[in-house]
């Protein structure tokens, strides 16, 4: 996880230096960065305005968790450009 400074649950704001780190560090390893995941504590698993203008990483998915109904969240995941295009993702139990 990467601290926002935002300080808010309702924006985002990634500290830079981790963000740089955790770059680094997943290109050290070989690895390649496939999706960018974030909540949404009190809205739908949809993209919102802010989320469309603050894309850092368009060929990256970017994963929404709601957690508006806490007992039952909702994972879903979109491509947001050029425009937002929701894709179809499968949840696994890890324990199996």
């Amino acid at each position: 996880p990467i601290q926002n400074l935002q300080h808010s649950s309702t924006a985002f704001l990634m500290n830079p230096v981790q963000q740089v780190r955790a770059w680094y560090a997943l290109h050290r390893a070989g690895q390649t960065l496939l999706a960018i995941y974030h909540s949404h504590p009190h809205t739908a698993a949809w993209p919102s305005a802010q989320d469309q203008a603050d894309l850092s990483f368009p060929e990256v998915l970017q994963v929404i968790v709601s957690l508006r109904e806490y007992d039952q969240p909702q994972v879903r995941a979109f491509w947001l450009a050029p425009a937002v295009q929701e894709v179809t993702i499968r949840l696994e139990n890890a324990s199996k």
